[in-house]
């Protein structure tokens, strides 16, 4: 056999192994027939002691009221089974490449390969590694002024999560690892440009009267509109609930 016949043979082995892995990951986990393990990197964005004391204060434990609320807000839809498995994996001590600030097509695409190909040189793309999802949680300053921005990709099962380092923060954090994790099973933001929930989709509440202010907000807006053009990130997971388009996008309904 040439060396261009088995050139040929690789490069299609490749196509075919990449299209059968996007397919299975777009396709199996929104079947919602068993539980999707997902898996917590933590990586320190800085050399900064704070940030330290509080990845090494991250344990499992942290996550069970995550997972309860994942199966409690699956069971108001009907889904029987148990979402996700929750678990802290190794450290990573690599820093993923960060979502551009201003994003057209051809800059989400390559942001795209780009974050896919950190993952895959953190967690090789095993057969036992599809069905699983990848989180990097990298652990700012808790007083950072920077403008975290939080991504995550359907292909690839990957997201990264942008948090705060401080147990005072904690709460918000797992709000955003929520909101993220959900656009891996095919949720959309609802929030408008500068933030604000959309109604009626981005609002937890969207019959109540009167409208303002909401007392809850919608997970894949993550803001509690206070009043039209005001709202504030919600503080907890027990003040969100996933609504009703964002069930029917995630296969819930």
């Amino acid at each position: 056999m040439s060396f261009r016949r088995i050139r040929q043979l690789t490069l299609l082995s490749l196509l075919v192994f990449t299209v059968a892995q996007t397919s299975y990951q777009q396709y199996v986990p929104r079947q919602w027939q068993r539980t999707t393990s997902v898996i917590l990197h933590p990586i320190a964005a800085v050399d900064d002691p704070d940030v330290q004391v509080y990845i090494d204060s991250l344990s499992d434990d942290d996550l069970r009221p995550m997972e309860k609320w994942f199966f409690e807000q699956a069971q108001s839809y009907g889904i029987t089974v148990k979402p996700y498995q929750f678990q802290w994996g190794e450290r990573v001590e690599s820093m993923p490449p960060q979502p551009p600030s201003v994003s057209n097509p051809l800059q989400a695409a390559w942001y795209s390969l780009k974050f896919r190909g950190f993952a895959s040189t953190q967690t090789p793309a095993t057969l036992t590694q599809w069905a699983k999802v990848h989180i990097y949680f990298l652990v700012h300053p808790a007083d950072s002024a920077e403008n975290l921005h939080s991504v995550a990709l359907q292909r690839g099962l990957v997201a990264l999560v942008q948090a705060r380092g401080s147990r005072l923060n904690h709460d918000q954090n797992m709000v955003i690892l929520a909101h993220e994790l959900l656009h891996t099973v095919g949720a959309t933001d609802k929030y408008d440009m500068v933030g604000n929930p959309v109604y009626p989709d981005g609002y937890a509440s969207p019959d109540q009267l009167p409208l303002y202010p909401q007392q809850m907000a919608e997970i894949s807006a993550a803001q509690v509109a206070i009043r039209p053009g005001l709202s504030k990130l919600v503080d907890s997971l027990q003040n969100a609930k996933v609504g009703k388009l964002t069930a029917t996008e995630i296969g819930w309904r």
